[in-house]
């Protein structure tokens, strides 16, 4: 008797070389001396798909393999003396509407690291995480900037009374 894998490989093979239902049982009855693929035995299974292959069919890999996808990167954690700054650009990139979510959370200060230190060489990928204290500072000095400039526009868009 087949596997589950093999007995879907049979008939996945008696599809693809569209084959008919009597053609299949004859198949079975001339060559095996049986009526169902159940009653294959291991080596008559193994016989079958061997013939199906001669006929051209080629099985493929199954669904997950095709399907499956890396796995997400995750964000490295900070280092014991940047852990602070970190938090810090992740308060302000709240307050200003800018914290992402899960592992794209921080990917606004990402940017602005890239822009600021690492220009000119986009395959780099940049974490916050990995940035020197000095470099850090910068990052916070910049979003500081940041929300200066956006407080002036809210304040310019007000209409005068």
């Amino acid at each position: 008797m087949p596997n589950r894998a093999d007995s879907a490989k049979i008939h996945m093979a008696k599809k693809a070389l569209a084959m008919s239902d009597s053609q299949y049982r004859d198949l079975l009855r001339d060559r095996y001396g049986v009526e169902s693929s159940k009653d294959l035995s291991a080596a008559d299974t193994a016989d079958l798909l061997g013939f199906f292959r001669q006929q051209g069919w080629e099985a493929r890999p199954p669904r997950e393999a095709e399907q499956a996808q890396p796995p997400a990167p995750r964000r490295p954690a900070p280092r014991k003396n940047v852990a602070a700054m970190v938090a810090k650009i992740a308060v302000q990139l709240r307050d200003a509407g800018r914290l992402g979510k899960g592992v794209d959370r921080l990917a606004y200060a990402d940017g602005i690291a890239r822009h600021m230190f690492f220009k000119g060489h986009p395959e780099v990928q940049v974490w916050v995480e990995w940035l020197e204290p000095g470099q850090l500072v910068k990052v916070i000095q910049a979003l500081e900037i940041d929300a200066k400039r956006r407080v002036r526009r809210l304040d310019d868009a007000q209409p005068v009374e």
